[in-house]
């Protein structure tokens, strides 16, 4: 998988969470980041590996980003290791 292509589901991901207040408070909460932070730093290969692990440390909220976005589970942990090499 290509970056722009990780950078990419990385942001279809954070939409997905953004879209269910629970979920984004959680995510939030797990990296200590504010909301401020989370829109000042969305380039940051580093935050967009931790919002994809965040998704994948949840099987459920996995599951359901994967319905939500048509893509398969291991397209996300693919994604996941090309933005933690970036």
């Amino acid at each position: 998988m290509a970056p722009e292509s990780a950078e990419i589901l990385a942001l279809k991901t954070l939409e997905f969470l953004a879209n269910s207040p629970d979920n984004l408070s959680a995510f939030l909460a797990s990296t200590g980041i504010n909301s401020y932070e989370l829109r000042s730093r969305i380039e940051d290969p580093a935050l967009l590996a931790a919002i994809v692990d965040f998704v994948l440390r949840n099987e459920e909220v996995l599951a359901e980003f994967c319905d939500a976005a048509s893509v398969r589970p291991r397209d996300v942990h693919i994604a996941h290791q090309v933005l933690s090499d970036l």
